[in-house]
């Protein structure tokens, strides 16, 4: 007797990983220890008002005088249109981190 073949299930795509972030304020090494999820507790979502959020939320730091910034311009650009957490490298006692959403 002749068996039926079974058809394999298609292959899913694997998944996109989405992006977002966390703006921390740290020490002047950006040392891990020195970032606080109870302090900086405000998720960004890589989406384009999330990005303004994220944005107006490192210029209030900077306003308090709890963050410095090297190249506000160029820091704005970055969060807008590029890869936020590299905006860390012009900020003083300030981190943008990029945590991997599922």
């Amino acid at each position: 007797m002749a068996t039926k073949k079974t058809e394999a299930a298609p292959k899913k795509a694997p998944a996109k990983k989405t992006y977002a972030y966390v703006f921390f304020n740290c020490d002047d090494g950006k040392n891990q220890a020195s970032m606080n999820i109870r302090y900086n507790n405000e998720i960004f979502a890589d989406k384009a008002a999330s990005r303004k959020a994220l944005l107006e939320k490192v210029l209030s730091e900077v306003k308090a005088g709890r963050v410095n910034l090297a190249d506000k311009e160029r820091v704005q650009e970055i969060i807008l249109q590029g890869e936020p957490a590299e905006a860390s490298a012009y900020m003083q006692y300030g981190t943008i981190e990029r945590v991997i959403m599922h």
